[in-house]
Parts: C-alpha cells; sequence; structure tokens
C-alpha cells in the first residue's frame, strides 16, 4: 500500500471489525453467563410476538424445520426458563403393593393404554382394543363399560386418550374418528373434534380441550370446547406461526404430548419431545414455560417431501416418557433416566411445581415390566403394564 491515506482506511476498517467481532463476542460471553446453570442456549432469537413486534432482552428456543429444500429455524412461541438446580435432589419412597386388576394370561384387558380415577377413588381404564372404558372400584372390583365397537353416539374404533373429573364424568378421544365422546351418567354427548387431535382434557364439568399437530398454522394446537362443540377459544400458539411464512408445514408431531386441568381451571401442557412444560391461564395466555432438569436439546425436524406425515423422533429427544399432575406436583416420568437393572426397570420420577415449574425432588420406581401408563393421586400410584396388568399401590413421599 503505496498510497498513505489507502494505508490509513485499512487500519481503520481493520480497528472497526475488530471492534464489532470483540462486541459481539463479549456480549454473547455476557448471555451465556447469566443463563441459569450456565446453560448454552444454542438456538436463541430475539423474542418477537405474532403482530412482530420485538421485547427487548427476551430470546426464544428455535427448532430446525427442513422440508425438501426448505430449512427453516421456527421459535417456540414462549421463554423456556430455566431450573435452578440441574442436580436431582433424591426423596424416598414407601411403596406397598394393594392389589393387580388383569395381566398377561388374564382377559380383563386387551390392550390398557390410560389409566385414571375420580374423587371416590373409582379407577378408570382405557382399553384401545375393547373400544372401550372399563370401571373399577376402589378396591378393584369391576363396575361397568362404557362404549363398544362402532361408529354411532358413544362406540369407538381407535379410542385413544381420555380425562375424568372428580364426579365421576368421562371423555374419550377417538383420534379416527375425528370425535371426542363424553359419558355422562346416562346421558352421551358426541362431538365432531378438527383435525384429528391427539391429546384431551376437561377444563371444567361444561368444556373441554384438545391438542392437534396437523395444521400449527392455520389453527392453534390447543383449543376449548363446549359439548356443543362450539369453540369457545384458540390457546396462545405453541409456535411463532410467522416465521413459517406461507408454506403448507402438514404436521408439526414435535408439538405431540399430555394436557391437565391444572388448579383455577387453568392447563398444563408437557410435550414428550421438547424437555420442558408450559402452563396457560385460564384466558388462553401462556402464564410460564420450565424445562426440566434435563439437558436434553430440542429436536430438529426433517421431512423430503410436504404431503408426508412422520411421528418419529430419535429416542434423545425424548424427555417425558409419561407425566401425571397432583394437585401442586407435576411428576414427570423421565425417559432419560429410566433403566434396566437385571430383570427389572428403574423408573425415575421428577416433581415440579405446578403453580411456579420449579423443580422439588425425585424418587425412582422399580418394576418387573415395561410400564404403560402412570397416574398418581395423594395415597396411590396407579401403573399400567405392558403385559396389560395394572398394579396398584400405596405410597408415602420422604423428603
Amino acid at each position: 500500500m503505496k498510497n498513505p491515506m489507502h494505508k490509513i482506511f485499512f487500519i481503520f476498517f481493520c480497528f472497526l471489525f475488530l471492534s464489532i467481532f470483540f462486541l459481539v463476542s463479549s456480549c454473547k460471553d455476557e448471555r451465556n453467563t447469566n443463563s441459569s446453570n450456565n446453560h448454552k442456549r444454542e438456538d436463541s432469537t430475539k423474542k418477537v410476538t405474532e403482530n412482530g413486534s420485538k421485547i427487548k432482552g427476551s430470546y426464544f428456543e428455535k427448532i430446525d424445520v427442513t422440508i425438501g429444500k426448505k430449512e427453516l429455524k421456527v421459535p417456540l412461541g414462549y421463554e423456556i426458563k430455566r431450573q435452578k438446580v440441574n442436580l436431582r435432589k433424591w426423596a424416598k419412597i414407601k411403596l406397598s403393593p394393594e392389589f393387580s386388576i388383569g395381566g398377561i394370561i388374564d382377559t380383563t384387558f386387551a390392550f390398557p393404554t390410560r389409566v385414571r380415577t375420580d374423587s371416590s377413588g373409582n379407577i378408570y381404564v382405557l382399553d384401545m382394543r375393547a373400544k372401550c372404558v372399563k370401571k373399577f372400584n376402589s378396591n378393584g372390583e369391576f363396575q361397568k363399560k362404557y362404549g363398544r365397537q362402532g361408529n354411532g353416539p358413544g362406540e369407538f374404533q381407535s379410542p385413544s386418550r381420555m380425562d375424568i373429573l372428580p364426579d365421576g364424568k368421562i371423555i374419550v378421544l377417538d383420534s379416527n374418528q375425528n370425535r371426542c365422546t363424553v359419558f355422562d351418567g346416562d346421558k352421551v354427548y358426541q362431538i365432531l373434534s378438527h383435525l384429528q387431535p391427539i391429546g384431551i382434557c376437561f377444563n371444567n364439568e361444561f368444556e373441554f380441550s384438545t391438542l392437534q399437530v396437523l395444521d400449527p398454522l392455520g389453527y392453534a394446537p390447543i383449543r376449548r370446547y363446549n359439548f356443543n362443540g362450539e369453540k369457545i377459544r384458540d390457546y396462545q400458539n405453541v409456535i411463532m406461526t410467522q416465521s413459517l411464512g406461507d408454506i403448507f408445514i402438514g404436521a408439526l408431531p414435535f408439538i405431540n404430548g399430555e394436557l391437565y386441568r391444572s388448579q383455577n381451571n387453568n392447563l398444563i401442557y408437557v410435550p414428550i419431545y421438547m424437555n420442558h412444560f408450559v402452563k396457560f391461564s385460564r384466558n388462553g395466555s401462556i402464564q410460564f414455560s420450565r424445562n426440566t432438569i434435563e439437558d436434553i436439546k430440542l429436536p430438529s425436524f426433517k421431512r423430503d417431501r410436504f404431503d408426508v406425515i412422520n411421528f418419529r423422533f430419535p429416542k434423545e429427544n425424548m424427555s417425558a416418557y409419561f407425566s401425571s399432575l397432583l394437585e401442586d406436583h407435576l411428576y414427570i416420568v423421565s425417559f432419560r433416566e429410566t433403566k434396566k437393572i437385571a430383570d427389572s426397570i428403574e423408573y425415575v420420577i421428577d416433581s415440579y411445581s405446578e403453580s411456579n415449574g420449579d423443580y422439588q425432588y425425585s424418587f425412582k420406581i422399580m418394576l418387573d415390566e415395561k410400564m404403560g401408563d402412570f397416574h398418581a393421586t395423594k395415597n396411590k400410584i396407579y401403573i399400567l403394564k405392558q403385559d396389560t396388568e395394572l398394579s396398584v399401590y400405596s405410597y408415602k413421599i420422604i423428603e
């Protein structure tokens, strides 16, 4: 550089470049340092509301979505607040077997998939293959059967999820028939649903909510209805739909999870794959989202064509094996920490506060058979096993 002015400009631009570089680096370091548990947020973006406005200082996690040649980074519709701890606090559980129903050489159940209870201790088991819900009293004695195979009111083809109100009112989701059925004493309500939802729960004695994954752009994944099939409201979307533009996205199976009616008629959403849970208020807005204490990355989603629906994810993305909500305790059965030991399976169950999402404690349960569903009440634990047996235990947690 013979021209002195060129040299001056060169030095100036080098200095400018280095200044910007160190400024950006220091900002990144500061953000990572301030993250609780020193957890690196590899996929973060500034918080953007659905109308495009930015909220200073907030960040949303992103999920990598590839469909054909389209590569997108889709932000979740909420900020995930980290736990204050990342090590488990172990509690002891005193577990005493009460009784069992069914089993591999028993014909009580064909293929049980869900277990729930009412305030009187009655037990309800959804038998997917038998196309019905079977009710037992608190001692395990059979009481009544709800539903049968067919296409009429109170009949099912592939019942997949159910929920029970404290008074014994039942709602069953039959995704393939795209409808929900409510059993209220001798009354049967048949309600057409939308987009084949895969999750369901009561909000109160007159309303219920569904979870669907098929069109998260056109419809919110979580929607609330009355027994006439009228939509009461859409809940706040769990993803930023504007980030997807106008492309046809089809299904987003990483949204799959469980819905629970929480205290004060709020709603808890527990995704299977996304390593956190979300609490919604009664008006449908998100109150908070908290991660679990496990370090599990958000899943990426890849599909070769737009017209293919793929519900498979790598097991390393699974976080909530099963879950259950009991007053202020949200129990999540950890998929990652569950392990086989000799001829038994050790399940790790983490407890989180429903009111604020804080981690509380963890305990272990040893089973001789794989778990098919988990449900907890104040003094009982109900475990469906994959050999079609329902085991009922009394328990006490000692922190």
